[in-house]
């Protein structure tokens, strides 16, 4: 069953620690980081702030190349192809192919 809640603690020597994950390995075991503070307070604050950080960049990300929904699809598909059992894949495959290109295919 998953934990649910916050995953902080007291330590043994007296500071409060936050955990959270960080990123996810190829495998998909989570990858936690923690955090330190004198007080819960301290700690819960550090926490929603790192919660808050990737929605908070400044960093734009500026596409130069222009795709078509046809070369997107194919790219997230090969990118996500090892991840996935074949079943899953080709599945997707036939969805995009079936549905998605046509669609917007029409459309122009």
């Amino acid at each position: 069953m998953p934990k649910r809640g916050e995953n902080i603690r007291k330590r043994k020597d007296g500071r409060w620690e936050a955990r959270y994950i960080e990123s996810y390995k190829i495998d998909g075991a989570a990858k936690y980081k923690s955090l330190y503070a004198p007080s819960c307070k301290e700690v819960k604050e550090k926490l929603e702030a790192q919660k808050l950080k990737p929605w908070q960049s400044d960093t734009t990300i500026n596409i130069s190349r222009k795709l078509t929904i046809e070369q997107l699809c194919t790219e997230w598909l090969e990118d996500v192809r090892i991840s996935l059992k074949a079943p899953s894949y080709a599945r997707y495959y036939n969805m995009i192919h079936t549905h998605i290109i046509p669609a917007f295919s029409k459309r122009l």
